[in-house]
């Protein structure tokens, strides 16, 4: 069952009735909806289709178990159903299994330690600023060596926190802004390959045939595919 409720000239509560609770009591979901549109506003027919439209949006949420209510939707709860749904969905995924298992690890080290506890409509642009240029900070790592994260992590952090919020943004409509937009990404320095000139290889590959061969052909094969 699903309803509409009028709050005001320009406010409206949808309701969607899923399932029931421990105590056997059916559970209502709730979602309030602003519209500003004067266009929608003033037109009845209009004003009756866009509020079918949000609300068949969010009985789909509800049903999918993909609505989380406000006053639940800390950062931490909304990733754990974006890693659910986006990241380790089997149906069509957008990622391979080695991104996934690399953007979950990155997630649980050093995303959701920092901005987990946050209210997800409460993380500003230059809450994500700060904890980018933290990452680089002495400490960053978890594997107890010093310095901060690599380049390339760095990014890939960016990057997740960029898939995360345009969910919550665009698909899930869970905020309204979203922090990541206008930020610029990390760069990633691109590491200049050395590779030897023909003499070089011609007076490395006479000295690995005095080795022993099985270090002969492990250098032979890292000297063929290009290693420095």
């Amino acid at each position: 069952m699903a309803s509409i409720e009028r709050r005001s000239e320009k406010s409206f509560r949808l309701i969607v009735e899923n399932g029931y609770d421990a105590n056997g009591k059916r559970e209502r979901k709730k979602k309030s909806i602003r519209i500003e549109d004067p266009k929608i506003l003033k037109s009845k027919r209009k004003l009756q289709e866009y509020l079918e439209d949000q609300l068949h949006r969010f009985r789909i949420e509800v049903e999918a178990g993909e609505y989380i209510a406000p006053e639940k939707a800390t950062f931490e709860s909304f990733a754990e159903k974006w890693v659910e749904k986006k990241l380790f969905n089997k149906n069509g995924k957008p990622y391979s299994y080695t991104t996934s298992v690399k953007y979950s690890n990155h997630l649980n080290n050093h995303i959701l330690p920092a901005l987990g506890h946050k209210k997800i409509d409460k993380i500003k642009s230059l809450h994500i600023v700060d904890f980018i240029d933290d990452l680089s900070k002495d400490g960053a790592r978890k594997d107890g060596k010093p310095g901060g994260l690599g380049d390339q992590t760095i990014k890939d952090i960016f990057k997740i926190l960029q898939a995360l919020f345009k969910t919550a943004t665009e698909e899930w409509k869970l905020i309204k802004d979203d922090p990541m937009e206008g930020l610029s990404s990390p760069e990633a320095e691109n590491k200049e390959m050395n590779f030897l000139e023909s003499e070089e290889a011609a007076a490395c590959i006479k000295v690995l045939y005095e080795i022993d061969i099985k270090w002969r052909l492990y250098y032979l094969a890292a000297l063929i595919g290009g290693a420095s």
